[in-house]
């Protein structure tokens, strides 16, 4: 098991603070570019507040989605632990795909939708042995009471990803997008505006 100080715990509620309420999508996705400094340093805030297993599912899926996209899909390129242990560490497809596909035309600013919604929506592939494999990994790490970095996620969704789980024939890049969808939420409604708070206090 990874170290104890990474494992979920309750964000107290906070108020949200008006720049965040009028942020656009893009200017948020700016905290989860991994080529930012701020990036990494709202990463180093949530390992300090013990409740980094939000970014680290997010960075897992967009980490997949992504290979999907190219399809290289293999058994060796898949690893939470180095996303763990190595908070400060730059992910080359990440960032060449972050740079290269989420950019925003002017005239669509309204209409912006979340970059893991384009990855979803342009993968090349959505299921694979490999594929159902890491799904069923990352289920294990992040899903089932008591799990290693446990989220956040309502009963219903938990209980509908483990009736999926196990069955083959629902396992698919899609398994986990609602989780992703929630996550997201939480880390730009939950744990940004924290982040922007405790700046502000320090």
């Amino acid at each position: 098991m990874l170290h104890e100080k990474y494992r979920r715990h309750s964000v107290a509620n906070i108020k949200v603070p008006n720049e965040v309420n009028e942020m656009e999508i893009s200017t948020f996705e700016k905290v989860l570019n991994p080529n930012t400094d701020i990036y990494r340093e709202f990463k180093r805030f949530l390992v300090g507040e013990v409740c980094i297993e939000n970014l680290l599912f997010y960075e897992t899926m967009i980490d997949i989605l992504i290979k999907c996209q190219k399809k290289i899909i293999s058994d060796n390129t898949w690893n939470l632990k180095n996303l763990i242990e190595n908070p400060e560490k730059e992910y080359t497809a990440i960032n060449i795909s972050f740079n290269s596909s989420n950019k925003q035309s002017p005239e669509n600013g309204s209409n912006e939708i979340p970059y893991y919604e384009k990855l979803y929506s342009s993968a090349s592939i959505t299921e694979s042995p490999e594929i159902k494999t890491y799904l069923h990994n990352i289920f294990e790490k992040f899903i089932p009471e008591g799990s290693e970095y446990q989220l956040n996620l309502t009963s219903d969704l938990v209980k509908t990803l483990e009736q999926k789980i196990n069955n083959e024939n629902q396992i698919d890049i899609l398994l986990f997008k609602p989780a992703l969808k929630e996550v997201y939420e939480l880390l730009r409604w939950t744990n940004y505006p924290r982040f922007l708070q405790t700046r502000k206090e320090n």
